[in-house]
């Protein structure tokens, strides 16, 4: 099953495209049975109930082993209902892969920034040593790995649930400090905004949201992710 998107250049104008009618994604498998369309309006309807309906969808679709088309503007629907999703910009797919890999390596700053939530910081590459780049930011000099190809100007890509409020960077992480400039509680989850260097926000977020005090707005902190969380892009903005 791959799931295709699409988006136009400006982030309130982003939106899922593809070939299907009504410009939202689609959800498609190799199979010999006749293709099956769900609409996402029922879905979309169904609140609280949508992960029970998804897994109800999806284990339908393997059962039966049928081609599927699944009408969508939710990403996490098209995350957790596809095989392979296809990221693509003015009609050019920039990239395909697994749910997973789209979601942890996307290879350019418009698909890191347009699936989920992303911290992106620019910076200049100015060391590249075993299999590490060090990137000059207005953070300071942070560690990062690298999938592909980047020059020496690139973006680094870190995901709000890889940061950690507090403690100190172990082995080839990086440190950053900053004060708490917004909390967020998201029910399962607490967001942090913090505030950096040069203004740069970064968002950090707390899983255990039952057993976490929220911090004081304005407390000064450090945050903390490691170079492996830590993926520099092409700058494609």
């Amino acid at each position: 099953m791959s799931a295709t998107g699409s988006a136009s250049g400006s982030s309130a104008g982003r939106r899922w495209s593809g070939a299907c009618r009504g410009g939202w994604p689609r959800s498609t498998s190799r199979a010999t049975r006749p293709a099956t369309r769900a609409s996402s309006r029922a879905a979309s309807s169904s609140g609280s109930r949508w992960p029970a309906r998804s897994s109800s969808i999806r284990r339908l679709q393997q059962e039966l082993r049928i081609t599927t088309i699944y009408v969508t503007h939710d990403q996490e629907e098209a995350l957790s209902l596809s095989d392979r999703v296809a990221v693509m910009k003015d009609g050019r797919v920039l990239q395909v892969g697994a749910p997973k890999e789209l979601y942890e390596r996307p290879r350019t700053r418009f698909v890191a920034d347009f699936v989920g939530t992303n911290n992106l910081v620019p910076g200049q590459v100015r060391e590249r040593t075993r299999g590490q780049l060090v990137v000059e930011t207005s953070l300071g000099r942070l560690r990062a790995i690298a999938d592909a190809a980047v020059s020496n100007r690139c973006v680094l890509a870190i995901r709000p649930e890889n940061v950690a409020l507090g403690g100190d960077a172990q082995g080839d992480g990086n440190v950053v400090h900053g004060r708490v400039a917004f909390v967020s509680y998201l029910g399962n989850t607490v967001r942090y905004d913090v505030e950096a260097a040069g203004g740069q926000i970064l968002k950090a977020d707390v899983r255990d949201a039952w057993h976490h005090e929220p911090l004081a707005i304005g407390r000064e902190i450090a945050v903390t992710f490691p170079a492996s969380v830590t993926l520099a892009l092409a700058d494609d903005a």
